[in-house]
């Protein structure tokens, strides 16, 4: 899609979507909100560092500052004698659990924002077509991350979004060959930064790891798939 290759239009797009809102209204808060793949208890990812937040306004401004105007109840702008308008398909596995109430809530808040969503429901077949051939504007899908980390999937060759970025293909090379804690994770900071720039995905959410414990037992418990004692050295007995 000509306007979603502009990263600006995809971090307003970023900005748009409430992913609180996701997780408190479609899940009653059962899940976590997710901002990369490896922020669920990863050692690899500096816990607490947020990509986008939800923020119209900041949205908007990002829109504005790349030309765009808001006009007749829509985003609007002239390039080669051409008037482009913010207008996207949305597909979603509609037998996929709450994926389409998640849809639906996506295309409520970027229409807020005045990007018009089509959202193409699709069956089991037909969606695995569209996840195969990319042959999509946006799509909503799951995927497992590995315990052990490997992002090729997302920065790779033949990624989900076609996302083509060398720096972050240089990287995915040289962690496999990389032991040292500390130069691991100045290598996977580099590729947050990047995606933070480039923004080709939209992580939305985690379901969470449980953890049966004691009344008596307090602290910041915290389980993820990662680590099921995760902050432990917080825990005391009330």
């Amino acid at each position: 899609n000509e306007e979603l290759s502009n990263k600006e239009i995809r971090q307003a797009i970023s900005y748009a979507i409430d992913k609180q809102n996701i997780v408190s209204a479609i899940y009653w808060d059962k899940y976590y909100i997710a901002n990369f793949p490896l922020d669920y208890g990863s050692y690899l990812y500096e816990d607490g560092k947020v990509i986008y937040e939800y923020n119209i306004d900041k949205a908007k401004s990002l829109l504005i500052e790349n030309g765009w105007e808001f006009k007749n109840k829509t985003w609007q702008k002239t390039k080669d004698y051409r008037t482009l308008k913010l207008s996207f398909n949305l597909v979603v596995n509609f037998t996929s659990g709450k994926r389409l109430e998640v849809a639906e809530n996506i295309k409520n808040s970027l229409e807020i924002l005045g990007i018009k969503v089509n959202i193409i429901k699709a069956n089991d077949v037909t969606y695995k077509k569209y996840l195969e051939n990319k042959n999509y504007d946006m799509i909503l899908t799951g995927k497992y991350t590995a315990l052990s980390p490997n992002l090729s999937s997302y920065f790779g060759e033949e990624n989900l979004a076609n996302y083509n970025n060398e720096t972050a293909k240089q990287i995915l090379n040289d962690v496999k060959n990389i032991r040292e804690e500390k130069i691991l994770k100045e290598k996977y900071n580099n590729l947050i930064d990047i995606y933070k720039e480039d923004m080709p995905y939209v992580y939305l959410y985690w379901n969470r790891s449980s953890l049966i414990c004691s009344s008596e037992l307090m602290g910041d418990i915290k389980p993820n798939r990662y680590n099921l004692f995760y902050k432990i050295n917080t825990w005391y007995r009330q």
